[in-house]
């Protein structure tokens, strides 16, 4: 059945941004097409401290997963071609015989995005995946959710990718999901204050702020960040008293 969602009102040179891109599926070895965003037309405008960036005019992010439009293989597009032979057999085997393809228009909405990066973490549960592969994909859905302003399904999946990234931090070898270990601190840090650990959150942070020869970039993050943990306890340590007309 197509998806039926409507695409949003489309500038003059949409096609120069958003094109159709070819791929073959290695599980099916199928010939298929994604619509795709050509990185070098679009700009960041903005970024946040969990590491999200914000592009203009379209977010290459919400067409980043892949999905084969014959078997129902999904995964982030630099994952699609890294999957092993006995993960082609699971893949078969439990997302082929249920999947039913659908047509999506040029411009993807947050909706179109949430549901093509489920399916991608449905296929990464299903092959057994890597766990960085898997907390990656969360912590874009936590994104996706922010942009639907969904605080609780953001929270769920916040907490999920930092679950995986922590086990990936003790079981994976560097660079994890393209990060150094530096970066991945960073990260781990990050979503520990997001996630309302302060202790956690200030270790890991403190650890970027004192090493040598990281990028300047990323130790001004990890600065701006460890303000905000400063403020934050202090106002779990100081809070506001509540006055005797607000009890009533």
């Amino acid at each position: 059945m197509d998806n039926e969602k409507t695409a949003n009102t489309a500038p003059a040179d949409l096609n120069k941004i958003i094109m159709q891109r070819k791929f073959t599926c290695p599980v099916c070895n199928g010939n298929f097409e994604n619509w795709d965003v050509a990185s070098y037309k679009v700009r960041i405008v903005r970024s946040d401290t969990d590491l999200r960036n914000y592009f203009a005019p379209y977010d290459p992010m919400y067409y980043a997963v892949v999905i084969c439009y014959w078997c129902g293989y999904s995964a982030q597009r630099s994952d699609f071609s890294q999957i092993l032979p006995k993960q082609i057999k699971l893949i078969r085997e439990k997302i082929t015989p249920n999947f039913v393809p659908s047509t999506y228009p040029q411009i993807y909405d947050v909706d179109i995005a949430i549901e093509r990066y489920k399916l991608a973490l449905q296929c990464t549960d299903a092959k057994e995946g890597k766990i960085s592969e898997k907390a990656m994909i969360c912590l874009r859905l936590s994104w996706l959710y922010r942009d639907k302003d969904d605080e609780e399904s953001e929270k769920t999946y916040r907490e999920e990718a930092l679950k995986g990234l922590l086990q990936a931090f003790e079981t994976e070898r560097f660079p994890i999901a393209g990060m150094d270990h530096a970066t991945m601190d960073y990260l781990i840090g990050e979503l520990y204050r997001r996630c309302g650990n302060l202790e956690e959150a200030s270790k890991h942070i403190g650890k970027v702020i004192v090493l040598r020869g990281i990028a300047s970039r990323l130790k001004e993050r990890a600065l701006d960040v460890k303000d905000l943990i400063l403020q934050e306890k202090a106002v779990l340590e100081n809070p506001v008293e509540e006055n005797e007309d607000s009890k009533e």
